[in-house]
C-alpha cells in the first residue's frame, strides 16, 4: 500500500511567526523607552539645572558625569528654556545660534555645562555634564 504524505497545515508557523514578531516588537519597545517619560534626572548635576516647563522629556542617557535628555519642544520653547538656565546662572563661555531650523545654546555655571538644541520636528536635547 502507497504511503500517503500531508502537508503540514500552513496556519500554525504563520501563527507562530506572528507571535514571535509581536513579543519582539514589545521587547524593542520597552528597551528604547529608557526612563519614563517626563522624568527630570535627580542627581547632583542635573539638581543644578531648572527642569523645563511644559515639555516631555525622557532620559536617554545617564553616566556618572552627566545626562543626555530628549526634549519634545518648539524652538520657541527651547529659547524659552535657554533664558530660564540663563536666569539660573548658567551664563559662562556661553553659545548661541539658530540657523537653518535649528537652535542651540550651551553655557556653563563653573561647575556643570548644559548645551540646549531644538531641531525641527519638535525635537530636541538637553545634554548635563560636569566640568572636568
Amino acid at each position: 500500500m502507497p504511503v500517503r504524505y500531508t502537508a503540514m497545515p500552513r496556519r500554525a508557523p504563520v501563527s507562530m511567526l506572528l507571535a514571535f514578531l509581536l513579543i519582539l516588537t514589545a521587547l524593542f519597545g520597552l528597551a528604547a523607552c529608557g526612563s519614563v517619560q517626563g522624568s527630570w534626572p535627580d542627581g547632583q548635576y542635573a539638581g543644578r539645572v531648572p527642569e523645563p516647563d511644559r515639555v516631555t522629556t525622557r532620559i536617554r542617557d545617564e553616566t556618572d558625569n552627566g545626562y543626555l535628555i530628549d526634549v519634545s519642544w518648539t524652538i520657541a520653547e527651547a529659547k524659552d528654556y535657554a533664558r530660564k538656565i540663563k536666569d539660573a546662572g548658567f551664563t559662562r563661555n556661553a553659545t548661541e545660534e539658530e540657523q537653518a531650523g535649528v537652535y542651540d545654546y550651551t553655557a556653563d555655571d563653573g561647575i556643570v555645562k548644559v548645551s540646549i538644541s531644538a531641531l525641527p520636528g519638535d525635537n530636541g536635547t538637553i545634554n548635563i555634564n560636569k566640568l572636568q
